[in-house]
This record gives C-alpha cells, structure tokens and sequence, in this order.
C-alpha cells in the first residue's frame, strides 16, 4: 500500500504546483497585451477574475474567458489561450467603441489609425499560429469553442433573419450613412441564408451584438490556415465625445 500511498501523493504535488504556475502564465500574457494595446482599457494582473475556462481535447488547448474585478458587465473583459507546451497568449476583447480594433465592415465613422496592424482578427491569428493551434481543422475547431463555449455566442442561420434587419433607427438619432451600413449589412448577411434556411457555417453573434463572419485560407503548403474575420455591427457605432464641463 505504500507504493501506491505515496505515487497519490506525488500527483496531488504535482496538480497543485500547476495552478500557480498557470495563474502566472496567465498574469505575464495579460501584462504583455496590456504593453501592446496601451489604449485599450486592459487592467494590470492581478486584478482579473475567471469568468469561464474550457480545456479542448483536440487540438489540446485551454482558453480562459477573464474581466476585471472591479467590472461585471463585460468591460475589458479578456481571452488567454494556451497548449500543453506551457505557452500563452492573450486577447483583448474591448467595448465596441475600440472601432480601430474591431474594423467593423462598413463603418463610416473614423476609427483609431493606430491600430491598423493591431486587430481582433491579427491578434487571434497570432495566437493561434504562436501556440501551434491553426493547423488543418484546429483552428476552426479553436474558434468555435471560444465563440459557442466561452463567449456564449449563438451561431446564426436562416431562421434568425428577422433579427437581423434594421427597425427603428431613426433619422434623428442615426445618420444616412449609419441607415445605409444597416442595410448592406443585412444583405450581406442575409443573401446565403437565403439558400439554406438552416445555413450558420461561422457566423456568430456575441452578447455585444457584435456578428463575426468567418473564413479561412490555407497559408503555408495546405498546413497552416490564416482565419478572415467579418465583423459587423447593427446598429453602426456612433461616436460619443465626452464634453469637459
């Protein structure tokens, strides 16, 4: 029984020198996120808490779902990847006024120049090309975990199309070119629905009412796969300047 008494206890030394291991690695990918993006609202660790954590089997990846402490409606809210070679990498998910980081498609108003190279679409693609996770069908399979699974995302088909058309925007508050972004949207959206009823191959929409419609291309020799990201919003986003009174 000793054998056995004492290989128990090495796998539960083993187990809990791994959660510290993991909230430090977690901690160090934020702070390098918070570096790069140094105008997004990303709080320093650790003054984050864990919102949902999934662990996938194939490709074997982790992905936590983190928000500030201080917040509880989804404000700087923030994904962290991993693989089982003990790498992470973090990815922002800012409110929908960070315009510049979400390239809306047909947004009119003028987003933050600065981030012409620091996307939503860019940084997950970094992420999963640094942990190894867009290789053939991982990377789909890394995406529609993190939108269905951690971010709760539903996945539209045709059956949604209601939902998806503009009513009620008003002139006064919306202008021309926010009414006209809403109706290419929902063509854009709407016309291959139109084909299959129960069509919903990547297309998602988030708590945010944010709609992300995704493609992907094959990079290097059919291994690796680079992921195009659509994201629309309805109604535009309006840009809201705070008065110094």
């Amino acid at each position: 029984m000793k054998p056995i008494i004492t290989c128990y206890i090495i796998l539960i030394a083993a187990f809990t020198a791994c959660q510290p291991n993991l909230q430090s690695q977690t901690d160090r990918a934020i702070a390098t996120a918070k570096l790069k993006f140094s105008n997004l609202a990303i709080e320093s660790p650790p003054d984050y808490e864990l919102v949902r954590k999934l662990e996938i089997r194939h490709p074997e990846a982790t992905i936590q779902l983190l928000q500030p402490t201080r917040q509880s409606d989804g404000d700087g809210q923030i994904i962290v990847l991993s693989n089982t070679q003990n790498q992470f990498y973090a990815v922002p998910l800012p409110l929908t006024r960070y315009k510049g980081y979400w390239n809306f498609v047909y947004d009119t108003t003028s987003p933050d120049n600065t981030l012409k190279t620091k996307t939503f679409e860019t940084e997950l693609n970094k992420a999963l090309d640094t942990l190894g996770l867009n290789r053939g069908y991982d990377g789909s399979n890394v995406i529609n975990e993190l939108f269905t699974s951690v971010l709760q995302a539903r996945q539209l088909s045709g059956l949604d199309t209601p939902t998806l058309k503009p009513v009620n925007i008003q002139p006064h508050v919306y202008p021309d070119s926010c009414i006209e972004m809403g109706r290419k949207t929902y063509q854009r959206l709407v016309s291959p629905m139109r084909k299959d009823k129960y069509w919903f191959s990547h297309l998602y929409r988030d708590n945010s009412d944010r709609i992300f419609l995704v493609d992907s291309v094959y990079t290097v020799k059919g291994k690796k796969k680079y992921y195009h990201f659509n994201i629309y919003r309805q109604p535009c986003v309006i840009e809201v300047k705070l008065l110094n009174l």
